[in-house]
């Protein structure tokens, strides 16, 4: 038969899932996640041949499959009533270039990639969560009508889609190199992974993103209410555009840069690390810096507010653009403000070291 159903013990279906290309680690977390019978047994349906849709199978005992384990290169499977597969606990895609569709899982099933290089696995209305696996190239999109989870894997250049609908959904990136992990909707949190060069991109409404540890991670963000923020690690890049009333922050990782430009009421804060850039275009900004050394802070829009605790060595360009309120605040480091004119308002507290060059802006010693 293309599709059988049998009770397998936990040790016989972790030989199956990593014969099948899944690794120990992804195994184990699967057989953890399910609900072994009595006997100690667990039934699980293997499918050899492609299913449109695939058909639930029973077990020779009358059990109702547990684990779909599909390892023909195109199945999809209907989980749009609870009489469906009302057991299921986890859908695998097993095998190399494979593509697996899941419709309407009302069962919290979770789904996962495999280890299979270049598998494509596309998720609607989630109710468990999605996960990546160890092979590469592997495209995930899951479509969060309410709350659901999507998680990268340990492959390299994994690309995985979340989209929210007015939910909580939340993404992670992976351990791999060259990740992608793009957010789109409303109220959807992607939390960075570890691997480096990764790429996020956020667009939506009141979402938030944290960039992982890994360096040289490139993320680009747009839309109302954002937060987000780098990573610890180094030389990380935010791209702002077409954001409003929204928070951009550097991390903590050095040489850090925000590139902010057509956005609107934002406020934009550096980091903790060294050699960090700030290069905010829009007007009417506030922005902050983030104590680290040799900072750099371009305030090109005009009508901005800058808070600055300056750490060695800060330097802050407002490039003649006028009408900006600059408020420095006592510390041990000092900055130089250059391209001030006669619009700008400069107030320094008592103990800032503070050096201004331009053309007679007003400066008030409080």
């Amino acid at each position: 038969m293309a599709f059988t159903t049998a009770d397998l013990t936990p040790s016989e279906l972790s030989a199956q899932l990593k014969a099948a290309g899944l690794s120990a680690a992804d195994a184990a977390s699967i057989i953890a996640f399910l609900n072994p019978g009595a006997d100690g047994l667990i039934p699980v349906e293997t499918a050899t041949t492609a299913g449109n849709p695939v058909p639930e199978v029973l077990a020779p005992d009358g059990d109702r499959p547990q684990v779909l384990d599909l390892q023909s290169a195109v199945n999809t499977v209907n989980l749009d009533a609870v009489e469906t597969f009302p057991d299921l606990r986890a859908i695998v895609q097993s095998g190399d270039h494979a593509d697996l569709t899941v419709n309407s899982n009302n069962v919290s099933a979770d789904v996962w990639a495999g280890g299979g290089n270049g598998n494509v696995v596309t998720v609607q209305e989630n109710l468990g969560t999605l996960h990546g696996g160890s092979g590469v190239n592997q495209n995930l999109t899951l479509f969060a009508t309410d709350i659901g989870t999507l998680i990268e894997g340990s492959g390299n250049h994994q690309v995985a889609t979340l989209h929210g609908a007015i939910v909580a959904a939340t993404g992670y990136g992976g351990s791999g190199e060259r990740d992608v992990l793009n957010g789109i909707g409303e109220h959807i949190s992607l939390i960075g992974g570890t691997g480096n060069n990764q790429r996020y991109s956020l667009e939506g409404r009141a979402d938030t993103l944290a960039v992982g540890s890994g360096n040289n991670d490139v993320a680009n963000v747009g839309g109302q209410f954002v937060t987000a923020t780098g990573g610890s690690g180094n030389n990380d890049v935010l791209n702002v555009s077409a954001a409003v009333s929204s928070t951009i922050s550097e991390g903590s990782g050095n040489n850090q840069v925000i590139n902010a430009s057509d956005s609107i009421g934002c406020a934009f804060h550096g980091g903790s690390g060294h050699n960090d850039r700030l290069n905010i275009a829009p007007g009417h900004s506030v922005i902050a810096d983030g104590g680290g050394a040799n900072q750099h802070i371009l305030a090109s829009g005009g009508s901005d507010i800058l808070n600055l605790t300056p750490g060695k060595h800060e330097t802050v360009d407002l490039a003649s653009s006028g009408h900006n309120i600059v408020n420095v605040a006592a510390s041990s480091g000092n900055v130089t403000i250059s391209g001030a004119t006669s619009t700008d308002t400069i107030n320094i507290a008592e103990g800032a070291h503070v050096h201004v060059v331009g053309v007679d802006p007003t400066i008030h010693y409080v």
